[in-house]
């Protein structure tokens, strides 16, 4: 209905200025041509079309880069030429048989330049050549492909494009993926990565080719992304260089309309993209939602389809939950093994726990921060936010884990099934490698989750226990856990000795009962540390980031 898509298009700002090429930049120079081009096409209203030839000229205006970086490593080189080549592509097949014969050469033109720069990337810049398993990778590979095949009919060279897109894209989904669907990089880049690559999926879909989303773990994927997402709804576990209320949905808006689990698909969507708080846009993107989108059944409940308890091989990545309603109870643990291709998104976090419980976020992780970028950039002030002291980890004579630290998952048992919660979960971990330098002789992490049940008509609510078993051998040394919370909640000592008390501000009358126990006894001091994560807080309308409190225990022994 055209007066409904009126109002849709002008919830995403359907003015020149506005995002209307989908990449999420609001830029002034941001080209919107390819959903003023969309908007034509459906709605056949010619002030569109009018739109979209005056942001054609304006891009010739700006030739020879229309707008994409020029330098590599300044303003995100490689995001930027992707979103601008696959926005232009796409316009130039909606627009073909609207603009004059000059117009399209010169819409072809665009096209031609940058998809035959993107061409000479493919073959010789790092996601090409190095590794294919960054979402930058996917992103860039997929706009070569989009590229391609918009100029199939005009350009010989285009079909080498799409040769080595499809190449690439394959490629992105082995090595990028965990075989069981969750995101190497974790679920922000996970679902990022698959923004381009659903254009260019479905469209080799509808031509016939083999179908892109059968490839590496990409038929696991919305079900890796459920396991994520906290079980309040609209936000995500901030795990692995993640924000809160951050995810792409264009790939979950696809699987809507022609996954083979729709209604797991709707409801991610309905439970995330329109849940996130704040007052911006939270609608997914423009032509995903109106082309794909449908609304969830109210009675879906993922655990008709999943159970409970859940380890990632790959990623190393272990989800315990009781559920995803409200009122449900999650933990979660890392420890992976890294590549190079997924290590710019890697913060000092491995064998990291998390919980939430009652819509409480009680022990978190300190979402996104990545020491690359930080350090790069010589802001060695905020270095610490993506080091060791950030996370729930245990630290040795005060060496925090180092950049590119891997840990292996040794372990993973679940007494669930689908339809059946089971009573408990346990995993074990070896995180020895995360300390690439003087690695300790044994550095193990434990965690059992046991879920509520009636025990001789006695009810006893989901607990979790985590336990360290770090050695490193010869004299004694100093070691620190480190415990963090949300900045809502409050930290005090309980009434005996080594029990610690979480108060949630966030939900009344939720809270967390810690019971610290060491080998030699420890000092405890509750005290505060402020993520680096400036960005999360301006999704939820606040003025920048807020110390949260952190209960970390001192001790010296010689094995811990």
């Amino acid at each position: 209905d055209s007066t409904d898509l009126n109002i849709l298009l002008a919830a995403f700002g359907s003015t020149a200025g506005g995002d209307l090429d989908c990449d999420g930049d609001t830029d002034s120079t941001d080209l919107n041509l390819l959903l003023a081009a969309f908007a034509w096409q459906i709605t056949e209203d010619p002030a569109y079309l009018d739109l979209a030839k005056g942001l054609l000229q304006y891009a010739v205006a700006i030739s020879p880069d229309y707008g994409a970086p020029l330098e590599p490593g300044v303003d995100e080189f490689y995001i930027q030429r992707a979103h601008r080549l696959n926005g232009f592509a796409l316009a130039y097949d909606l627009l073909y048989n609207d603009l004059t014969a000059a117009e399209r050469l010169q819409l072809r033109l665009i096209v031609e330049t940058l998809g035959a720069q993107h061409f000479v990337h493919a073959n010789t810049a790092w996601w090409g050549l190095i590794s294919s398993g960054s979402n930058i990778g996917g992103n860039n590979a997929a706009a070569l492909g989009t590229a391609g095949l918009a100029l199939w009919h005009d350009n010989p060279t285009a079909r080498l494009w799409v040769l080595r897109s499809e190449q690439l894209v394959r490629s992105y989904f082995h090595e990028g993926f965990d075989e069981e669907g969750p995101g190497i990089e974790g679920v922000l880049y996970a679902n990022y990565g698959m923004r381009i690559p659903t254009y260019l999926g479905h469209a080799l879909g509808r031509a016939g080719f083999p179908h892109l989303f059968a490839a590496g773990g990409i038929p696991a994927h919305q079900a890796g992304y459920a396991y994520d997402v906290l079980p309040s709804g609209g936000a995500v576990n901030p795990v692995n260089d993640a924000r809160y209320y951050e995810t792409n949905p264009t790939y979950t808006t696809w699987q809507i309309a022609h996954g083979d689990n729709p209604e797991l698909s709707a409801w991610l969507f309905d439970n995330m993209t329109l849940q996130v708080p704040g007052g911006g846009r939270n609608l997914g993107e423009a032509i995903p939602t109106m082309l794909w989108y449908s609304p969830s059944n109210p009675d879906y409940d993922p655990s008709h389809d999943l159970r409970l308890g859940e380890d990632f091989r790959r990623r190393g990545y272990v989800v315990s939950r009781s559920g995803w309603e409200f009122d449900d109870f999650m933990a979660s643990f890392e420890v992976r093994e890294t590549d190079w291709g997924e290590g710019v998104h890697q913060n000092q976090d491995v064998t990291s726990i998390t919980l939430y419980d009652g819509g409480a976020k009680l022990i978190v992780d300190s979402r996104y921060g990545n020491a690359l970028s930080k350090l790069t950039s010589l802001d060695l002030d905020a270095i610490p936010t993506s080091e060791s002291e950030a996370h729930n980890v245990v630290v040795a004579d005060g060496r925090t884990q180092d950049f590119f630290g891997k840990g292996h998952l040794t372990g993973f048992a679940s007494l669930a099934s689908v339809g059946d919660p089971g009573p408990a979960d346990i995993a074990a971990a070896d995180a020895r490698l995360a300390w690439l330098v003087g690695q300790p002789a044994q550095a193990d992490r434990f965690l059992l989750h046991s879920r509520e049940a009636d025990v001789g008509g006695v009810d006893v609510v989901d607990y979790l226990v985590t336990a360290d078993r770090f050695v490193q051998g010869g004299a004694s040394h100093d070691y620190t856990s480190y415990l963090h919370t949300d900045w809502r909640n409050s930290v005090h000592p309980g009434a005996d000795p080594g029990r610690f008390v979480i108060d949630s501000g966030e939900v009344p009358g939720v809270h967390l009962t810690i019971d610290a126990n060491t080998q030699g006894g420890h000092e405890a001091v509750i005290d505060g540390f402020t993520p680096d994560d400036a960005q999360d807080w301006r999704r939820i309308g606040l003025d920048g980031p807020h110390t949260r409190p952190r209960i970390r225990l001192e001790r010296t022994v010689r094995a811990l």
